[in-house]
């Protein structure tokens, strides 16, 4: 099936400017996390970014303090993703994950935002 959905992607893409695509959602998304609970002390949200692509949301909750979990299934968008994070000197873990592994690969973690956008699963 993966393939399928591949083989789509590639069609709808073939001359498309992939990077203006990027840049396109960036400037729709405005990435920001909701402010803590007032009645609670401000510490880093822990944020779980299913389909991080090559890390510009990822960038955008690490500079805000968060500790995010990014996972994606495409291996090189992870390295650009790392590439991207270091780059702002930022730090964020990278899985190579599809998201119906989450449930049992993460399962004794916690997060308090789950970030599921864009993605193509």
């Amino acid at each position: 099936m993966l393939a399928h959905v591949e083989d789509a992607y590639e069609a709808l893409y073939t001359g498309r400017s992939y990077q203006h695509e990027i840049g396109l959602v960036d400037r729709l998304l405005d990435v920001r996390l909701p402010p803590p609970p007032e009645d609670e002390e401000p510490e880093p949200r822990r944020v779980l970014e299913i389909g991080c692509g090559t890390g510009s949301s990822t960038v955008a909750f690490a500079e805000q303090g968060a500790e995010v979990v990014a996972i994606d299934v495409v291996a090189q968008d992870l390295a650009l993703a790392r590439l991207r994070c270091a780059g702002h000197g930022l730090s964020a873990e990278f899985l190579e994950l599809n998201a119906t592994e989450v449930g049992v690969e993460l399962q004794d973690r916690h997060f308090d935002i789950i970030v599921f956008h864009a993605s193509l699963e």
